[in-house]
């Protein structure tokens, strides 16, 4: 049982590797809700096998899944950081065209 568990759950976490891969502008409500679900699943997952099961159960298991819960992580913050960037350019481009109408209005 406990394996099939540890299987669900590194299952889970590659697929949310993945689907982060994946992740793009055009994709990213469908994707990232796919990666939401996924997320939110293994949590449950997480909270039940704690109810139900003893930690030393998972102890050989835990260097794989931590392993693939920092990847996650690390890869949640890239993504956060080109998205920061983008939402950066935008802000710079808009302050430019800001400038730039004002300049318009005030040579009229």
């Amino acid at each position: 049982m406990v394996n099939k568990v540890i299987e669900e759950i590194k299952e889970l976490q590659i697929a949310v590797l993945k689907d982060m891969d994946e992740l793009n502008q055009d994709n990213f409500s469908k994707v990232f809700s796919r990666i939401l679900d996924r997320m939110q699943s293994l949590k449950e997952i997480r909270e039940d096998i704690a109810s139900r099961y003893d930690k030393s159960d998972f102890e050989i298991y835990e260097d794989d899944l931590l392993y693939l819960a920092k990847e996650i992580r690390k890869k949640y913050d890239n993504i956060i950081e080109i998205y920061r960037q983008k939402i950066a350019e935008s802000e710079q481009r808009l302050s430019e065209l800001l400038n730039l109408r004002k300049i318009y209005n005030y040579s009229r």
